[in-house]
């Protein structure tokens, strides 16, 4: 059974995220608006290793952003898979982001092969 967890302060990206996995018949996924929601229940997620995907964005509401969540969360879990999602194409954040072992890095809005490109790669 794979567990993904689906971040972003979006609610409508969160249900298309939700609804894609579905549809692939991916059905544990728990979400979270922002990084401090996360950063609360992490100690379950990150640190026991109960998620094995995390789809994060970039730009989250709140006091933390994507890239400072990635942070705490590879404090906790090194080998957690994450594919990254953005509204905006920043060499600077990807190059960090990709430092920090993320799978993929997609920008926002993203072809549907695209987004099964990176869960293909992120899950095999």
């Amino acid at each position: 059974m794979v567990k993904i967890l689906i971040v972003d302060d979006s609610a409508a990206i969160r249900q298309i995220l939700r609804s894609k996995l579905e549809e692939k018949g991916y059905t544990h996924i728990i979400e979270a608006e922002d990084g401090e929601s996360v950063l609360k229940m992490c100690h379950k997620t990150c640190e026991n290793k109960d998620v094995d995907l995390i789809i994060l964005d970039e730009m989250l509401g709140g006091q933390l952003d994507g890239i400072g969540l990635l942070r705490h969360i590879r404090e906790k879990n090194k080998k957690v898979k994450v594919i990254m999602l953005t509204k905006v194409e920043d060499e600077k954040i990807k190059s960090e982001a990709k430092k920090l072992g993320v799978v993929d890095y997609i920008i926002k809005p993203f072809a549907e092969e695209q987004f099964d490109k990176a869960l293909q790669k992120a899950l095999g």
